[in-house]
């Protein structure tokens, strides 16, 4: 045999920080993802999560990761960023903020009878 293909599957879990992964040689007989379970007790429980929207698939080793990811968000479909401009005005919005100030500053001298110099001659 002048060229042999060898095709490997690995598995990792998504959990937050969790580390767990395996690579194992994907056979016909199966005899390396039996050598890989046998290896790593956490595969026997593995529960693959697919989203139908995106089509991301997710992997977990336990209840725990997945309640983890869960908690995170990850299923959570990405919200595309949004740019907000600033209006051309923000100089104008200050000022109208500013004269909001000073007409409840004047409605506040008004109701307490302060003189606020508006006397005719």
């Amino acid at each position: 045999m002048a060229a042999v293909d060898n095709v490997y599957r690995t598995f990792t879990c998504n959990g937050i920080e969790c580390t767990k992964t395996v690579t194992f040689e994907q056979t016909q007989d199966q005899l390396g993802l039996k050598q890989a379970v046998d290896a790593n007790p956490w595969m026997k429980t593995i529960r693959l999560v697919q989203s139908v929207f995106n089509g991301r698939n997710f992997l977990y080793c336990s209840d725990e990761c997945e309640l983890s990811a869960v908690a995170a968000g990850s299923h959570n479909p990405e919200e595309p960023k949004k740019i907000i401009a600033m209006p051309a005005g923000a100089n104008a919005i200050a000022a109208a903020a500013a004269a909001a100030k000073a007409a409840e500053e004047g409605t506040k001298a008004l109701k307490s009878g302060a003189d606020i110099g508006l006397h005719q001659s």
